[in-house]
C-alpha cells in the first residue's frame, strides 16, 4: 500500500507541513517507546521504511479525517479518526467506497464531489457538510478534497481532509 512513492512523499509533506509538532512530539514518542517495548526488537533503517512510519504517525496521531482515495472513490488509505467514525480500522477501509458506510443520498454526494475534483482537478476547499458516524450521530466538518497527481502529472485521486466543526457550529 505505501511505497515510498511521489504520492506519499507529497502527502508526507502536506501533513509535515501542516502538523510539524505533532510530527515530532510523536517522533519522539516512537523513538522512546519502541525502545521501551522491545530493546532487543531490530527495525528496517531504510529511508522508504522511515517514510512508511512517518507517514502512518502522522495519520493515525491526527483528529482531522485524513485519507486518501483512488478515480473510483475507493479508500487508498485513511487515518484512525475516520476509520473509528465508520466503525471499523483502517485497514477495513482499504477498498471500500462511501457508499458502504453511509446511507445511499450521502453516498451519492460523496461520490459526485469527488468525481467532480476528480475530471475537474478544481479543488472543494472548507465546504461544510454533515456526516453521520456508525453510532448514528451527527457531526458537521469543514472538508476539503483536492486532486492527487502522479509524476507524470495525471490525476490519481483525491486527498481528503475534513476538521470537525460540529461544536462551533452549535455555538
Amino acid at each position: 500500500m505505501l511505497d515510498g512513492s511521489v504520492t506519499e512523499l507529497f502527502l508526507l509533506n502536506k501533513m509535515l507541513t501542516e502538523k510539524g509538532k505533532l510530527f515530532a512530539a510523536n517522533q519522539n514518542l516512537q523513538s522512546e517507546t519502541s525502545l521501551q517495548v522491545n530493546p532487543n526488537q531490530t527495525r528496517d533503517p531504510s529511508p522508504k521504511h522511515q517514510n512508511q512510519e512517518v507517514l502512518r504517525s502522522v495519520f493515525d496521531e491526527d483528529p482531522d479525517y485524513l485519507f486518501v482515495k483512488d478515480r473510483e472513490s475507493r479508500f487508498v488509505i485513511a487515518n484512525r479518526a475516520v476509520a473509528a467514525d465508520l466503525g471499523c480500522s483502517p485497514h477495513e477501509l482499504i477498498g471500500k467506497t462511501d457508499f458502504h458506510f453511509h446511507r445511499l443520498q450521502h453516498g451519492r454526494k460523496y461520490y459526485s464531489d469527488e468525481q467532480k475534483v476528480m475530471s475537474s482537478a478544481v479543488p472543494i476547499l472548507h465546504l461544510e457538510e454533515v456526516v453521520i458516524d456508525f453510532r448514528g450521530r451527527k457531526k458537521t466538518f469543514s472538508t476539503s478534497k483536492l486532486p492527487l497527481y502522479d509524476d507524470q502529472n495525471c490525476i490519481i485521486g483525491l486527498v481528503g481532509i475534513c476538521r470537525e466543526i460540529t461544536n462551533q457550529r452549535q455555538m
